[in-house]
């Protein structure tokens, strides 16, 4: 196995445990609540505006301009598809348009958010890659499995179906094979290290699933 096939491998198991999260499961009946997806909407928002940040860091650090393009590619997936997706999708609900900025993060949030923002300030680009990866890989590997097994009347069906479109996949692909080569020459100690980084935010991914059902939502 190539490193990242077994750091996923690794983590594959909290993957498939955020397949099986009351927000997820009642997403993919259609059955959510939608202060409940609200909630995740706004949570997720804050999240990303973090996560934009971090992303601008890898770039900083970026040794060549193929990796400052990656890196842009998907900030500007972050920035130009996934936030309209939510301020849209919040517009829909009708929800005030100055909401997100006096929303406060959760504590699950904040947690995640600020091991991301740690990491940036190591200056180390795997470290850093190994942290941003897990929200990206994740959401390809869970939403393709919803997809599949999405009711077409599901009031979040475009939203699951958005994240499982084919080109995201060959981007997982792509992701996968730049991590290889960039863990491809540290030692075995440092590649332990970097595995247990992807698994920390894939349990951060897990929490973040599970969050809606912890909070007050209301």
């Amino acid at each position: 196995m190539t490193f990242m096939e077994e750091t996923i491998h690794n983590s594959l198991a909290v993957w498939d445990a955020c397949l099986q999260t009351k927000f997820i499961k009642e997403m993919l009946a259609g059955t959510l609540p939608m202060e409940k997806f609200a909630f995740y909407l706004i949570q997720d928002t804050l999240y990303l505006n973090s996560y934009a940040k971090v992303l601008g860091k890898a770039i900083y650090l970026a040794e060549n301009l193929n990796e400052i393009q990656l890196y842009t590619l998907i900030l500007s997936f972050v920035t130009d598809t996934e936030a309209k997706v939510r301020h849209d999708y919040l517009h829909q609900l009708k929800m005030a348009e100055n909401i997100l900025e006096t929303a406060e993060e959760t504590a699950v949030n904040k947690q995640y958010t600020h091991f991301l923002l740690e990491l940036a300030k190591t200056n180390d680009s795997a470290q850093i890659l190994m942290g941003i990866l897990p929200c990206m890989l994740s959401y390809a590997y869970i939403f393709h499995k919803l997809a599949a097994d999405t009711v077409s009347q599901s009031p979040y069906s475009d939203f699951i179906k958005g994240y499982a479109e084919e080109n995201i996949n060959e981007e997982f692909k792509l992701w996968c094979e730049f991590a290889d080569a960039k863990c491809e020459t540290v030692n075995a100690l440092k590649k332990k290290e970097l595995s247990a980084i992807f698994e920390k935010a894939s349990k951060f991914e897990l929490a973040f699933w599970e969050m809606a059902y912890k909070e007050d939502t209301k």
